[in-house]
């Protein structure tokens, strides 16, 4: 991207010099008077400065690309015709020998794990054991598993993906924001109150963050979240999740990026919602957190064999 922005200056600096330099020369041999040779720069420069846009809206298109490669990755892979509806979550979670590979590498093999509405439940274990890609296929991204995943009942294979997702929120360690206001990096074009907005923010974290900024909620966030912390770009991302109010919850690593202080007040506030059902990876749960879930699956090999 940076490779692009400056060759798009070295353009501009030619471009520009070499139109002044021409109408220098048609003035000075009589063809063009001073007032055409204005217009005719001022034209060139809007010209450059709508390419220059141009090119900004397709490098963001082109870094918000995996994002919506996430939400849509399944989409093809189906067909909607025979789709099950799918009721709102009441019961639990029942996921049966369930068993998935990366090529020849097996992250799951025969794992079983069971989270009923309302309750909390934490993943922990070394890297690679599969706790992510369990995340992962809860929303329907890897459809390619054995075993059986089942949502009261209901085989999420016969359901869309979108069904799936609309009752779930899904926070990750790597966050994309926009290159939009922080208000609209948490509602994402969708219509919510204000005070479902203010809810978010509290339960996040974010309101000191943004009584700091002199735009406060439409404080622009840059490239990428470049000109806010990685701590303030998980708040954002945090308050993006709960806004919708979603009876499940998947976190993954979701406040790697907090200090202790942050993280702890997002932490209780999730664990103290009765209504949410709560599904969080972590690799340093303290003694003390641990108590506060329901369960605490600790996957490895011995458990995935």
């Amino acid at each position: 991207k940076s490779a692009i922005g400056n060759g798009m200056g070295f353009l501009s600096v030619v471009f520009q010099v070499s139109v002044r330099l021409l109408a220098g020369i048609l003035i000075l041999t009589g063809i063009l008077n001073l007032s055409v040779m204005v217009s005719v720069s001022t034209i060139c420069s809007n010209v450059y400065n709508g390419l220059k846009q141009l090119v900004n809206l397709q490098l963001s298109l082109t870094s918000g690309k995996p994002y919506f490669e996430k939400l849509s990755n399944h989409r093809d892979t189906v067909s909607h015709d025979n789709k099950k509806s799918l009721p709102a979550f009441s019961r639990s979670i029942s996921v049966e020998n369930l068993s998935f590979s990366y090529g020849k590498k097996t992250v799951l093999n025969h794992a079983s794990f069971s989270f009923e509405k309302g309750k909390k439940y934490a993943l922990t274990g070394p890297s690679g054991c599969g706790k992510s890609t369990l995340l992962k296929i809860l929303l329907g991204w890897l459809p390619d598993y054995t075993g059986c995943v089942c949502f009261d009942d209901i085989d999420i294979h016969t359901v869309a993906t979108e069904q799936l997702q609309q009752q779930m929120s899904y926070i990750e360690q790597n966050v994309f924001l926009f290159n939009a206001s922080i208000r609209e990096n948490i509602l994402l074009g969708e219509d919510f109150t204000e005070e479902q907005l203010r809810k978010a923010i509290h339960d996040s974290a974010l309101e000191n963050d943004l009584m700091s900024m002199p735009n406060g909620l439409d404080t622009l966030v840059g490239e990428g979240g470049c000109n806010i912390s990685g701590g303030q770009k998980q708040r954002v991302a945090i308050a993006r999740a709960l806004i919708h109010n979603r009876s499940i919850l998947l976190v993954d690593e979701g406040t790697s990026a907090l200090d202790a202080q942050n993280a702890d007040r997002v932490e209780k506030s999730l664990l103290a919602n009765p209504n949410l059902t709560l599904i969080l990876i972590s690799h340093h749960l303290t003694p003390e957190r641990k108590k506060q879930f329901d369960k605490v699956y600790e996957l490895s090999t011995a458990l995935n064999a």
